[in-house]
């Protein structure tokens, strides 16, 4: 887990999926994020790219090629590059490659951004296309 905080605030992402798996108030002691019950459901804030939900038969075809694509894309499960900036900000980063070739034929570049300021958390979400 990596930690970023504020004053007032401390987040703690998992750079599996980039996720966000605690938010919480150092001034009430209030955890604001879902702690993922496995009674229910053990995830907490997934980021689901480069789709959301499923496709019919889990596949696609584009020019001429079938893809299978799991249900929420593939970023959830991914282990993201991490490059921490400063207490209070980070970088999580994933690139394509030959694994992602398989379910998605494109190159690209995933950044997650968190920064925390005073009593906020900001989420920034970039994708390049490095493809034509």
């Amino acid at each position: 887990m990596y930690r970023i905080e504020s004053d007032v605030l401390r987040a703690e992402i998992n750079p599996i999926g980039a996720e966000l798996f605690s938010l919480y108030s150092k001034e009430t002691g209030k955890e604001y994020l879902w702690q993922g019950d496995p009674a229910w459901w053990t995830g907490r804030a997934p980021i689901l790219f480069p789709i959301v939900c499923s496709m019919k038969d889990s596949s696609y075809t584009y020019n001429g090629n079938t893809y299978t694509m799991p249900k929420h894309g593939f970023v959830r499960h991914a282990k993201f590059t991490v490059k921490p900036l400063t207490a209070s900000k980070i970088i999580f980063e994933y690139n394509d490659n030959a694994e992602t070739h398989k379910a998605y034929p494109f190159a690209f570049q995933f950044q997650v951004i968190f920064e925390m300021v005073g009593n906020t958390l900001s989420t920034m979400y970039r994708v390049e296309n490095r493809d034509n």
